[in-house]
C-alpha cells in the first residue's frame, strides 16, 4: 500500500508542477488570482480525498494495549530517542532542498532560457525524474542496505544534500 501512495503522490506532484499555469489559465481566463484560487480549492480537495482514503485503507497490524498518555509527556519522550533529531534534521533539509530546486527551477525558465512558457514542461521532466528516483531506485537502496529503511531514508537525504 506504501507503494501505491508514493505513486499517487508522486503523481500528483508532477501534475501540480507540470499543468498549474495551464489550469490557472483555464480557470481564470484574464484573472489569475481567481485561476490560481479554483486551482487551489481543487487541490485542497483531491488531497482531502486522497488522504482519507490512504487513512481509510490502512489496516493496524499490531495491536498494542496501552493507556493513554498525555501529548506533551509523550513529545518530550518522542525526543528523548536519539535517532529523532537527525531524522527530523534530514527531512527538513530533504524538504527545503525540494523548495530550492523548485524555485531555482522557475528561474532557470525565466531569466536563463528566457523562455516562461517552459516552465511546465521543464517541471514535467523533473517531476519525472524525481518519480523514477522513488520508484526504481528507492527500491534497490532499500535492498542494498538489508530492508532496514532508516538506513535507507539516512542514505538517500545525505545524498540529496551532497
Amino acid at each position: 500500500m506504501i507503494s501505491i501512495s508514493t505513486f499517487i503522490a508522486a503523481i500528483m506532484i508532477l501534475i501540480v508542477s507540470s499543468f498549474t499555469p495551464n489550469l490557472v489559465a483555464v480557470f481564470g481566463g484574464d484573472n489569475p488570482s481567481k485561476g490560481y484560487m479554483i486551482t487551489v480549492g481543487i487541490g485542497a480537495v483531491l488531497m482531502c480525498i486522497t488522504t482519507w482514503g490512504a487513512f481509510l485503507t490502512c489496516k493496524e497490524r499490531y495491536k498494542v494495549e496501552k493507556k493513554p498518555e498525555p501529548v506533551i509527556p509523550g513529545l518530550i519522550k518522542m525526543f528523548k530517542i536519539k535517532e529523532t533529531i537527525p531524522m527530523l534534521a534530514f527531512w527538513c533539509v530533504g524538504c527545503i532542498l525540494f523548495q530550492i530546486i523548485m524555485a531555482s527551477s522557475v528561474y532557470y525558465c525565466m531569466y536563463f532560457l528566457a523562455n516562461p512558457a517552459l516552465i511546465a514542461s521543464y517541471m514535467m521532466v523533473i517531476s519525472i525524474s524525481g518519480m523514477v528516483g522513488v520508484m526504481v531506485f528507492m527500491p534497490l537502496i532499500l535492498r542494498k542496505v538489508k530492508g532496514c529503511m532508516k538506513k535507507a531514508v539516512t542514505y538517500t537525504q545525505s545524498v540529496c544534500v551532497m
